[in-house]
C-alpha cells in the first residue's frame, strides 16, 4: 500500500475533525478537558496555515485521510514549537 502526506487543505477540515473525534471516542476521551471540546477542530486549515504552524494529513491509496499531525508554536514560550493534534 502506498500513502501520501500533504499539507491540510480547507476541504479536509471536516474529515480530520471526524477522524479525531472517532479516536477520542475509541479511547474514552470524548469529554470536557480533552481535544473533544477544542473549538478549532474543524478549522485546522485556517489555524495551521500561518507562519510558524503547519498541519499535514496522511492519505491512503483511495485518498481517504487516515491520520494527521501538526507542528505549532507553544503558547507563552518564545522560540519553541511542539507536535500537535497527532492522530
Amino acid at each position: 500500500m502506498q500513502y501520501t502526506i500533504r499539507e491540510i487543505e480547507e476541504k479536509d477540515d471536516k474529515e480530520i475533525e471526524n477522524l479525531i473525534r472517532s479516536c477520542l471516542i475509541e479511547f474514552g476521551a470524548n469529554h470536557e478537558g480533552t481535544a473533544w471540546t477544542d473549538p478549532n477542530l474543524g478549522r485546522f486549515s485556517k489555524i495551521y496555515n500561518k507562519e510558524g504552524n503547519k498541519y499535514w494529513v496522511a492519505m491512503d491509496e483511495d485518498d481517504k485521510i487516515i491520520g494527521g499531525v501538526g507542528i505549532g508554536k507553544l503558547d507563552g514560550v518564545e522560540g519553541v514549537c511542539e507536535l500537535q493534534k497527532m492522530y
